[in-house]
Formats: C-alpha cells, sequence, structure tokens
C-alpha cells in the first residue's frame, strides 16, 4: 500500500451508500478512492465457513478481525458502549459490500402519508420533502439492485415504473397461509426483494436456499459488492482492510485529508 493516495473524492466504507456513489463518480470520470476497514469476501469460503459454524448467527460466515471489530448478536455488549433505557440490538459488517451480505433483502417503500407525520397524526415533524419528490430515486434504486415485486399488487406506495423483474413466487407454505386466512378476510402479500427472480445484471435467478441471511451462495441477492466491481471497473480505486482513523480538516471546516 502506498503511503500517499490522492483522489478528487474520497469515501470511507464500501457499503451500499459508499459503492453506489463511487461508481457514479467514477463513471463521470471522476477520480475515486474508497477506503475499507475490512476485506473483500470470497463467497464460496463464506458459505462453507457459515456452514461449520456451531451458532448460524448472521455474522456466521464473516471472520473476526482484529484490526476492524464488529458487533456480534452473540454478545453485543461486548462491542456496543451504550447507556440509556433503549439498547440497540443489531449488527453490521466492515469488509466490502457491508451488512448487505447479510440483510434480508427487503425494499420496501415509505408511503406518502410517512412523510406528514406532525401534519396527519401530531407525532414526529412532516420531512422538507415529499414522497412524489423521492419517488423516481427509489425506482432508481431497484433498477439498480434488481429488486423482483408485483407492481399490480395493492401498494399504498404509487410508482411511475415497473420493478426490473416479477416478483418472487410465492412459496408452497406461503399458499397454504393464504388458502386458510382467506376465508377470514387476511391475504398474503410477497414483499419486494432485491433478489432475483430471473438471470439479471449476469447474476442467477433465487433458487431458494433460504440463507438470504446470513449469506446467498449464489449471489441471487444483492449485496454490494456488486457496485464495488463496477465501480472499480469504471476506475474507482477500492482500497480494502483500510481502516480510517482520522479526517483533518482546515479552517473552513473542509475535510482535507483522511489518515488510514
Amino acid at each position: 500500500m502506498a503511503d500517499r493516495l490522492e483522489a478528487d473524492v474520497v469515501i470511507v466504507g464500501a457499503g451500499i451508500a459508499g459503492t453506489l456513489i463511487a461508481w457514479q463518480l467514477a463513471t463521470a470520470g471522476v477520480s475515486v478512492l474508497v477506503l475499507e476497514a475490512g476485506p473483500w469476501v470470497d463467497r464460496a469460503k463464506a458459505v462453507e465457513r457459515y456452514r461449520a459454524a456451531v451458532a448460524k448467527v448472521p455474522e456466521a460466515p464473516y471472520e473476526d478481525l482484529p484490526y476492524a471489530p464488529r458487533p456480534t448478536v452473540i454478545d453485543l455488549e461486548a462491542y456496543y458502549q451504550q447507556d440509556g433505557p433503549d439498547f440497540f440490538k443489531s449488527t453490521y459488517e466492515r469488509r466490502v459490500g457491508g451488512s448487505t451480505w447479510h440483510w434480508q433483502g427487503t425494499m420496501i417503500r415509505f408511503v406518502p402519508n410517512d412523510f406528514r407525520m406532525q401534519s396527519l397524526f401530531g407525532v414526529g415533524i412532516d420531512w422538507p420533502i415529499s414522497y412524489d419528490d423521492l419517488e423516481p430515486w427509489y425506482l432508481l434504486a431497484e433498477q439498480e439492485t434488481g429488486v423482483a415485486g408485483d407492481e399490480f399488487d395493492d401498494d399504498p406506495s404509487p410508482r411511475s415504473g415497473s420493478f426490473p423483474m416479477a416478483a418472487i413466487p410465492a412459496s408452497v407454505a406461503d399458499q397454504q397461509i393464504a388458502a386458510a386466512v382467506g376465508p377470514i378476510g387476511l391475504s398474503v402479500r410477497t414483499n419486494p426483494q432485491a433478489k432475483n427472480s430471473e438471470v439479471f445484471d449476469g447474476r442467477p435467478p433465487c433458487c431458494g436456499n433460504n440463507i438470504c441471511v446470513p449469506i446467498c451462495p449464489i449471489a441471487a441477492k444483492y449485496d454490494a459488492s456488486v457496485h464495488a466491481i463496477k465501480a472499480q471497473d469504471a476506475g474507482a480505486r477500492i482500497e480494502a482492510d483500510a481502516v480510517a482513523y482520522n479526517l483533518e480538516v482546515d479552517n473552513e471546516g473542509n475535510v482535507t485529508r483522511v489518515q488510514f
């Protein structure tokens, strides 16, 4: 690793936000450097690690990194330092692709009323933008991550375009539950999922491995390493195993350097 790296834009963290931004900037010809605390993931090795794990927790497929530790559901208090009555009880991954490696893949939009909670319900505050302002960006995010969904479903979130793919078919259990609750007026709906229901973006369709959490063994579920590779192919530099530890700022408060 060089002692000094330079770029027009430096991004800390190769998760879903960082990799999408890096890809867009690099595609536009911007010099981009992404610093990621953890390594690239070898999917096959991660699957084997999960199979061998005694505790099948979300982080089971991913090796522990002494230089970039992360929380574990087995002992959250060993990582987080928290006070107060409410304890944050979730995990994340420090590696290229971030926590999308072990996310469920569910891609549900807000509904229009979510943006007006104070006006409508007297709680929280209203957003400074509306659902209509955000809707085109929802659509773009769905196209990039590859979301399978049913646009004709009775969804309270209006759409300006179609999902990239048809919905993931209902499982046998889903169908049986739907048949059981139908007579009492209930229905079973499939959530939009960032999982392929057909070949998409060079990745295979879901074959029902049913271990989306903690890892899709065939890459049918989207993870942000997809856009890390695209960013890299577009000219961005992904520097893995690079733990950012300090930001230098100028007199106006602008970040001028990241030490790692």
